[in-house]
């Protein structure tokens, strides 16, 4: 009996840290997706500071996108911060635009781009 009594203890933490982890990466992978709005029109770069040859689609303030990661570059827009941001409108631009071309009360958490 105290075998069957330990062995449910047991297996009721187990059963509480899995519901914890799997609590946990639900909240991170709604971040991961959760929906950014541009703040300004902005055409998208190629990288910071380096506009795509033929100058490439903007992405009109209001427009949702979907923030991938962020890294650094030239200052615009008066920050040094880049998102790699994608449109969730047509044409489904993709490229790097300065933080501050984002709203800031919609950005999302992400990580620094490899």
């Amino acid at each position: 009996m105290k075998q069957f009594a330990k062995l449910t203890v047991a297996l009721g933490l187990s059963a509480a840290a899995s519901l914890g982890a799997l609590a946990l990466s639900g909240e991170v992978a709604e971040a991961a997706v959760h929906p950014s709005t541009m703040a300004v029109t902005f055409n998208p770069q190629s990288r910071p500071g380096v506009p795509f040859a033929g100058g490439g689609w903007p992405v009109h303030a209001g427009t949702s996108v979907t923030m991938s990661c962020w890294t650094t570059g030239p200052t615009q827009l008066g920050t040094a911060k880049w998102f790699y941001i994608k449109s969730n409108a047509y044409p489904y631009t993709a490229g790097y635009v300065p933080a501050n071309a984002v709203s800031v009360s919609t950005q999302a958490v992400v990580g620094h781009c490899a």
